[in-house]
């Protein structure tokens, strides 16, 4: 198990479902605790902690979570107490020991062990087979773009680059011709690593600043921002 096998699972799901930033987002943080803890088959994480590296409440933890393990893409195992941390694994299901006591003659307690799983295996190609496949809808492209063909944009980062050449329209700027809004594409998602949720803090990062370019994050631990970004001459526009 490694990051590149975890992420390519990731990316096999999103071409079937679609995935909110945050989930994504919620994802690579499992897998950077994951990393950190040595690829073990099971690691722990609390809700405070990832709650605070990427600024979500608990809520929104709890509905994300539930739709990664729906999808098959964690298996989790909540805490007894508050102050117990939850279990993850990328591998396999937890099996919880459930203890049943009935009464039979002689008043004799017997307590068989009965394995229950909290999430069973599911198979993301299998995955909600009852309902019908997410249908992609025609990109909508920002007033100027309409003669633009987007063929190569991905699904999930249809709502950066609209919110990105929206904020360009705003600052009489406009990408003149397909190749170069193309190129400008390539560089967002190599410098977002490849992840929405980042090209959304790059894009908010250029946009609180009046900035007329788009720059890579720095001082990130899991691609999510930590320290203020220091000066620097723009990457590209």
């Amino acid at each position: 198990m490694d990051g590149y096998t975890l992420t390519a699972k990731l990316k096999k799901m999103r071409r079937r479902f679609r995935l909110t930033a945050t989930e994504q987002a919620i994802y690579h943080e499992l897998v950077g605790i994951c990393n950190e803890d040595g690829w073990e088959d099971i690691f722990c994480a609390s809700n405070e902690e990832i709650c605070s590296a990427l600024s979500i409440s608990e809520n929104t933890l709890n509905t994300s979570r539930q739709t990664l393990i729906n999808a098959g893409l964690i298996y989790y195992l909540s805490g007894k107490s508050k102050r117990q941390v939850g279990k993850y694994s990328f591998k396999k299901p937890f099996k919880e020991k459930k203890t049943t006591t009935s009464k039979i003659e002689g008043d004799i307690e017997v307590n068989p062990e009965v394995d229950t799983y909290t999430n069973p295996e599911v198979d993301p190609e299998d995955y909600n087979k009852t309902k019908t496949e997410t249908k992609l809808s025609p990109y909508n492209p920002p007033r100027g773009y309409e003669n633009f063909n987007f063929d190569f944009l991905d699904f999930e980062f249809r709502e950066c680059l609209s919110e990105w050449l929206r904020y360009k329209s705003t600052k009489c700027q406009k990408y003149k011709d397909q190749k170069s809004l193309e190129v400008f594409y390539k560089k967002m998602i190599k410098h977002s690593g490849g992840r929405p949720d980042i090209a959304n803090l790059m894009i908010e990062e250029s946009m609180s600043n009046n900035w007329a370019g788009l720059f890579p994050l720095k001082g990130t631990k899991g691609g999510i921002n930590e320290a203020k970004q220091t000066a620097r001459q723009p990457d590209y526009s």
